[in-house]
């Protein structure tokens, strides 16, 4: 079908622009030029009018399924042509179709997506039935960019390969000990904010936090993860500058290439779509290159202590480099990929969540009240006596960053295209068919998180047998790591990380959110993630 609809688009261009070229130049146009040029208008408005009404009404295979009752030929379910997030369309779809477990709704150009909403269906799609499903091409397209080919998108026995050698570098048991790492990043943090404060001739004036967030969670992946010093927190305009651009940059609203190139991926070959003169679209590939670059940079760096035999104490030689090389199982050119996936999965998704953290905080004192006296009584010496291996303990902290993550997931959406024929809750699902689950839409699920799912709660993770599930009724009911043998595989180091730097935060800041008007609008991006970032005015607490 996508062949046909390029074939007739290039054959409506080719006669358009024969036609026009001869009229130009004042060649008479013979009658079957024109009977041609007829034809070819006419099958291409036939097939719009297929795709766009035709189809989704009449045709479609899965006219059983619930749906939205109204849609636009244009712009689907959607309140207008890629203007709200798609985490956005598909939690409202979700909450206002009732459903048993998948319905039907449509996206931009009224491309037709199954929506999975009930636990039993996303264990077929997650764990059962895994390799009937794989990421969309233009999904890969975009990630690659500057996340390479890790292994997120490798798939069968690849990945259970691949996981499986990873798997030391990101293992409960060595998280633990990096945690005094991630401890004396974040202590240098918050040294680093008190410094900024003290420099501040303005008493009201407020720290970027968002900016401070992201610079120690690269340098704690840098050092604790890849043996490598970025020192970002010592040098706010050092290297990593790039990195955090070309993130922020990939993430922001501001690229609205990806959307479009989305659309186009159905009726235009990947490898033509990658080298658009487009100017957004030539300066990520430009990007792609500096971090690739960067990336060997540091492979390279690790390789040379690893010939002098050095084992640095922070990561104990399970930095994620170091068990690569050793297992003999990536390539060069794999490993580098895996460096570029841990370099902006390893701290972005952590930034983005004390963003949030900080936003729902900032506006209650009382939550920081108790979180803070949760956290002096515990280690009441200060902020460097801390024994922060014993930071899993402490009920409140550990609930508070458990419904952030519930709450905001980083990730809210994820599309999979159905590789072979295959069925699901009993409906078969033909080869191509798109399907849609989305972490926003199943965490906030009342059936599955009470009457009080949309609200922001710490206190649902409290109690007895209350404090790895929220109260949730199903294991599938938190999807901010995903489920399934394709888990994410740092969703450990991530939740480790993000309470030590909550820890260290409101044990000795008293923060309040200056931006509140603002900081709540998120991208419309791939990340749930704040437009503008958070800005807080901070004092420091006495006694800590």
């Amino acid at each position: 079908m996508t062949y046909l609809v390029v074939s007739s688009v290039l054959l409506w261009l080719a006669n358009t622009g024969f036609v026009m070229l001869r009229k130009l130049a004042g060649h008479e146009i013979a009658q079957w030029q024109w009977t041609l040029l007829q034809c070819s208008i006419g099958a291409l408005c036939s097939y719009t009018l297929y795709c766009l009404v035709l189809y989704p009404r009449f045709f479609t295979p899965f006219k059983h399924l619930p749906t939205p009752a109204t849609r636009h030929p244009f712009t689907g379910n959607e309140r207008g042509l890629f203007r709200e997030p798609q985490w956005t369309v598909a939690r409202r779809v979700s909450e206002s179709v009732p459903n048993s477990g998948l319905l039907r709704y449509y996206a931009a150009l009224n491309q037709e997506r199954i929506l999975v909403t009930s636990p039993k269906a996303l264990a077929e799609v997650l764990v059962q039935k895994l390799d009937d499903y794989d990421h969309p091409a233009f999904m890969k397209f975009a990630a690659e960019r500057v996340t390479g080919k890790g292994m997120q998108f490798a798939n069968g026995e690849d990945h259970k390969a691949q996981r499986r050698y990873l798997m030391p570098a990101f293992s409960p048991i060595h998280i633990k000990t990096l945690i005094p790492t991630f401890w004396q990043e974040t202590t240098k943090m918050i040294h680093g904010i008190e410094d900024e404060i003290r420099q501040s001739d303005n008493r009201d004036h407020s720290i970027f936090v968002t900016d401070w967030s992201i610079r120690a969670a690269l340098d704690i992946i840098g050092l604790a993860g890849m043996g490598y010093e970025f020192n970002s927190l010592g040098n706010p305009h050092g290297e990593h500058r790039d990195l955090t651009k070309v993130y922020r940059k990939f993430m922001s609203r501001s690229n609205p290439i990806f959307p479009w190139i989305g659309l186009l991926m159905n009726y235009i070959p990947i490898d033509v779509l990658r080298y658009v003169p487009e100017q957004r679209n030539m300066a990520l590939n430009r990007a792609f290159s500096d971090v690739r670059e960067r990336a060997v940079k540091i492979i390279e760096a690790r390789k040379e202590k690893l010939a002098r035999q050095e084992t640095d104490e922070s990561t104990a030689g399970k930095d994620i480099i170091t068990v690569a090389l050793r297992s003999g199982m990536f390539s060069s050119e794999n490993l580098v990929h895996h460096v570029m996936t841990s370099l902006v999965v390893g701290h972005l998704s952590t930034a983005i969540t004390f963003d949030w953290v900080c936003f729902e905080l900032g506006q209650r004192l009382e939550m920081q009240a108790r979180l803070r006296e949760e956290i002096r009584k515990q280690w009441p010496g200060g902020l460097e006596t801390v024994d922060a291996s014993t930071i899993e303990t402490l009920p409140y902290l550990n609930a508070v960053c458990n419904e952030t993550l519930r709450f905001y997931p980083p990730l809210p959406f994820a599309l999979r295209v159905a590789v072979r024929k295959t069925t699901l809750l009993g409906t078969e699902i033909p080869k191509g068919t798109t399907i849609a689950y989305c972490a926003d839409a199943i965490n906030h699920d009342k059936d599955l998180w009470g009457n009080d799912a949309h609200l922001y709660n710490p206190e649902r993770w409290m109690g007895q047998g209350r404090a790895g599930s929220g109260g949730a009724l199903s294991n599938f009911a938190m999807l901010t790591f995903s489920a399934g043998p394709k888990n994410c595989i740092g969703q450990w180091w991530e939740r480790a990380e993000l309470a030590c730097l909550v820890a260290a935060f409101f044990g000795r800041f008293e923060a309040e959110l200056t931006n509140r008007d603002t900081a709540g609008v998120v991208e419309r991006a791939p990340a749930m993630m704040s437009r503008e970032g958070v800005y807080m005015r901070l004092n420091s607490v006495p006694g800590w």
